[in-house]
């Protein structure tokens, strides 16, 4: 694919504990089509031989920079790589995810030729079982407005435009935008803002990311209170659309919210002495009822599906573990 080439596109890698799979998550950076690339190797405290293997790549490759920092959790690691980046555009890859050879050269020509701020393109879900499949589809290009790209974050492919990693970003975006530290569900908290600042935005369904699930990676992890941060970066998003009068946004978030509230209900309910929480929880789903209720832009079924969440919670859960597919 032929590229102008004029551009560097820095690729922020953080990493931490992935000594199994950093080879190829790496080799699969440089093998890109476009070469004017610096890949930013953020090694967030590891304590098995990552860092090591990033040492060894900078002797492999000019193109590679490699950070060692003290472990700040996955936000850190990307603000990190952020701070040294000097590309006109920049990219994040997931340390046990790769790449396919022309991810870096197909987003960035979108960017160009359709003069947008973010591409986007689709995923292929790999585990240890499955081998690299690239399934040959008709390509699509999809323009659209940053309110547009938001709006479809509340459709059914909500993780593709909710996560950071399949998406090719002008970097000056960021300027007032970081990932927040600590948190988890740091993509929820700063995707739709970085797509609220941008212009036009570039989709195409073509699966150029490799995500790889492991057994031990965060999203699999066992309930725990901590992943209550998903409710407060709702909480976050609708302060953001209300002062920002995007009203059909806010009411999208809305109903999110409340269908999360009683999901994390009885999530709680497996942990101990949780019970304050529980209670928080309930009471914040029964307002948020009520407030949706009233309003008329909120169509009859979804109501009522609310409805039935209020006077029948247990059947309510197994539908909302169908939507979160069992989140």
């Amino acid at each position: 694919m032929k590229t102008n080439n004029n551009d560097l596109i820095s690729v922020v890698v953080p990493i931490y504990n992935v000594e199994k799979y950093l080879n190829r998550c790496i080799d699969s950076i440089l093998s890109q089509e476009y070469e004017n690339i610096e890949i930013i190797l953020v090694n967030d405290g590891s304590t098995d031989n990552s860092g090591k293997i990033c040492d060894d790549y900078i002797k492999k490759d000019s193109r590679i920079k490699v950070i060692h920092k003290e472990n700040g959790g996955l936000s850190d690691a990307r603000n990190f790589g952020m701070e040294k980046a000097m590309g006109e555009y920049i990219a994040f890859i997931d340390s046990d995810d790769y790449i396919r050879k022309d991810y870096i050269s197909t987003l960035y020509n979108m960017c160009i030729t359709n003069k947008a701020e973010i591409a986007q393109c689709s995923f292929e879900r790999i585990t240890d079982s499955q081998t690299t499949n690239e399934i040959k589809v008709e390509k699509t290009i999809e323009n659209m407005t940053g309110i547009e790209a938001i709006k479809n974050i509340f459709k059914e492919k909500y993780v593709e435009y909710t996560v950071a990693w399949n998406k090719l970003y002008k970097k000056s975006l960021f300027e007032n935008i970081k990932y927040p530290k600590g948190k988890l569900h740091e993509d929820e908290a700063t995707t739709y803002k970085l797509f609220y600042e941008a212009k036009k935005v570039s989709v195409t369904n073509e699966k150029l990311y490799y995500y790889y699930i492991r057994q031990n990676s965060i999203t699999n992890e066992k309930f725990t209170l901590k992943k209550l941060d998903y409710i407060y970066e709702l909480e976050e998003q609708l302060k953001f659309f209300k002062d920002r009068n995007e009203e059909d946004i806010y009411l999208e978030v809305y109903y999110r919210y409340s269908r999360s509230l009683l999901l994390f209900y009885f999530k709680c309910k497996t942990i101990e002495n949780s019970e304050q929480i529980q209670n928080e929880l309930y009471s914040k789903f029964k307002e948020s009822v009520k407030f949706l209720k009233k309003r008329k832009e909120i169509s009859i079924k979804r109501k009522l599906i609310l409805q039935f969440g209020l006077k029948f919670p247990n059947l309510y859960i197994k539908f909302l573990k169908i939507i979160y597919n069992g989140g």
